[in-house]
């Protein structure tokens, strides 16, 4: 009976399918969009994972705003993917125990969902462990971690609009250089996480969907606390940011990076200590990024008037990456975008953002002594 319902299930998402391709020309205002939901928690974040999953279910249903979830459990359970509608979440296929941290599993979910559910905006949102520079999604049953790179690779082709992270600490140019390319925009925090409200932006979604991109941006970043559920007195941060700023902005980044390079280590370490912070449990240092240009700019104003001109040329272009972010005054980040000094400057240096920022490596290495 159970494998009859699941065929029913599958039968009807397909006929959908079919239906939609013979589907006349739609008029501009009635855009369909699928939202990808890829909850990697074969993890320690499981428990919290259930009642956040669960509470999907309050989205309104919608022919035209598709719920389709990869949900990888931990242990040798199967991996579901989940059709959520109707209030309810359907088990449309178990793909068995999947590694979810292997990049070519979250490529196929990807080609999976956008098969399933074409659509004219596609959204993917990764639930999972997050560490800026050092990737994101852990799978604790193949003790296995993606690489930003990895992730790079995943989404290569894919034509997403947005990808949201549910996930710690992933408001980060390491970040930024990563979906350059892959998706115009990204959700994310540079502190720690309890997940975002999907519920009340996705409903506004639904409710209008004419809605752009950058205004449901608006309503994640509007709907996110601003303390943790464990710590109240921890301030936190939602950053909605745009990869599709000034194209140069890394080379830009790496020049200014290499004006500063000219100061004395003595200088720079003295400018370092004059620099809000915050560290991560295994060593490596955030910085904010539009500070560390801001205060360079006003610090080393004898390096060359070129330095001063591009920290004010800088800054503007930086703050054009983040277009919303939660209120500067509920929050310790001013920006909503960091940047890292990695404890291994070394194994930073091979990593992706490492290989575009040889200058900024080099800082954080005279930081470091």
């Amino acid at each position: 009976m159970k494998r009859y319902f699941a065929f029913c299930i599958t039968l009807a998402v397909l006929s959908c399918v079919i239906e939609s391709s013979h589907a006349k020309p739609k008029p501009k205002n009635s855009e369909k969009w699928t939202i990808l939901f890829y909850w990697a928690v074969d993890n320690d974040l499981y428990d919290f994972s259930v009642p956040y999953f669960e509470a999907l279910k309050k989205i309104p249903t919608s022919q035209e705003v598709s719920l389709f979830a990869e949900y990888d459990f931990p242990g040798d359970r199967s991996t579901e993917r989940i059709l959520i509608t109707e209030g309810k979440q359907f088990t449309i296929e178990k793909i068995g125990e999947k590694n979810s941290a292997d990049p070519e599993a979250l490529s196929e979910f990807i080609d999976a969902g956008k098969k399933l559910f074409p659509a004219d905006r596609t959204i993917l949102v990764i639930g999972s462990h997050g560490s800026n520079w050092s990737g994101v999604i852990s799978d604790e049953t193949s003790k296995s971690y993606m690489k930003l790179s990895e992730l790079r690779s995943a989404l290569a082709g894919k034509k997403l609009d947005l990808v949201i992270f549910d996930a710690c600490r992933m408001a980060f140019f390491e970040t930024f250089l990563t979906l350059k390319n892959r998706a115009d925009y990204f959700l994310a925090s540079p502190s720690d996480v309890d997940g975002f409200n999907h519920v009340t932006p996705l409903t506004k979604l639904i409710q209008n969907r004419k809605m752009s991109l950058p205004e449901l941006g608006k309503l994640y970043v509007e709907s996110y606390p601003t303390t943790l559920v464990d710590d109240p007195n921890a301030r936190t941060t939602a950053s909605f940011i745009t990869t599709k700023a000034s194209p140069h902005i890394t080379q830009e980044l790496e020049e200014f990076f290499r004006l500063l390079g000219k100061k004395t280590p003595v200088e720079l370490i003295r400018f370092r200590d004059n620099l809000s912070t915050s560290a991560s449990a295994d060593g490596d240092i955030y910085y904010d990024l539009f500070e560390v240009i801001e205060k360079a700019g006003a610090s080393f104003l004898d390096l060359s008037y070129k330095a001063e001109f591009l920290s004010a040329k800088y800054t503007m272009t930086a703050k054009s990456l983040v277009l919303y972010r939660t209120d500067s005054k509920k929050s310790e980040y001013r920006s909503g975008i960091d940047i890292t000094c990695a404890k291994d400057v070394e194994e930073y240096r091979t990593s992706l953002a490492g290989k575009r920022l040889p200058k900024w490596s080099k800082l954080c290495e005279i930081w470091k002594r």
